[in-house]
């Protein structure tokens, strides 16, 4: 059924993106409903992460259009974006280690104007703290000395603080122990229950699959429907990423650049 733009949070539009001359994602297209999770598989160096910095401003932009919430914010800056509603969670965290917990957090409200966040900047930190329990245990302790599992829930609560109204991640369960992935997940899972559109880009399809409505699978610099929800994954992930090759026209071919 086709989705009516009211609908859409996040719509990329035949997006061909990459670094200067270099071109790593090419004609892609990916809608993301309102309060929906998106999948977007992918093994390592099929360019996700260009993907996703070219829905924020960060990568080049040769062709098409993204749309946020029906505006085409394709020349935007990623500062007009982040003040949009758009928050990312990057692949490593970007914490500052010898940063509390509480003052990374604060960091998320910079997009904030200074008069709404004298206003509200405590209770949103108050928000986070009941969602993410951990962090209010260790609001006082340095990011540097929590455990990858803890500094990744800290990188969320960070991107969350401000509020946004789509949450784009990449690979958030890189280096977490499996455990660790399912909690991360879980609140993901949550974090879209409360309306928010999520986009995540991970290579763990398993974990992904537990909370996303719909994937896709980057291959090639190029884009296909992904598996559906509920979907076997334990035959042969790899059919995921290099097996489209063999069924779908355009795809297959590999980019190293990320």
């Amino acid at each position: 059924m086709p989705t009516s733009e009211s609908e859409l949070a996040l719509e990329l539009v035949d997006v061909t993106a990459g670094y200067g001359r270099l071109r790593v994602v090419h004609g892609v297209d990916l809608q993301v409903r309102r309060g929906e999770c998106v999948a977007l598989l992918g093994a390592n160096g099929v360019g996700k992460t260009t993907l996703l910095r070219a829905v924020v401003g960060m990568a080049t932009l040769s062709r098409g259009t993204v749309r946020l919430f029906g505006r085409d914010v394709s020349r935007w800056s990623t500062h007009e974006i982040a003040r949009a509603g758009v928050a990312v969670v990057p692949e490593g965290r970007a914490l500052i280690p010898e940063l509390s917990v509480r003052d990374n957090l604060l960091l998320g409200t910079r997009v904030w104007n200074k008069r709404f966040r004298s206003q509200a900047v405590d209770d949103a930190l108050e928000q986070i703290y009941q969602d993410f329990p951990i962090l209010s245990e260790r609001r006082l302790q340095s990011a540097g000395q929590m455990s990858g599992g803890q500094q990744q829930m800290l990188a969320i609560g960070r991107a969350l603080v401000a509020r946004p109204q789509v949450l784009i991640l990449d690979e958030p369960s890189l280096g977490l122990a499996p455990r660790v992935v399912s909690e991360v997940f879980d609140r993901l899972h949550a974090v879209s229950a409360t309306g928010v559109s999520v986009l995540v880009a991970e290579q763990n399809a398993r974990a992904a699959m537990r909370v996303a409505g719909r994937s896709f699978v980057l291959t090639g610099g190029q884009i296909a429907p992904g598996p559906e929800p509920g979907t076997d994954l334990s035959d042969d992930l790899s059919t995921i990423y290099l097996g489209l090759g063999r069924d779908r026209p355009g795809l297959g071919r590999r980019e190293s650049l990320s």
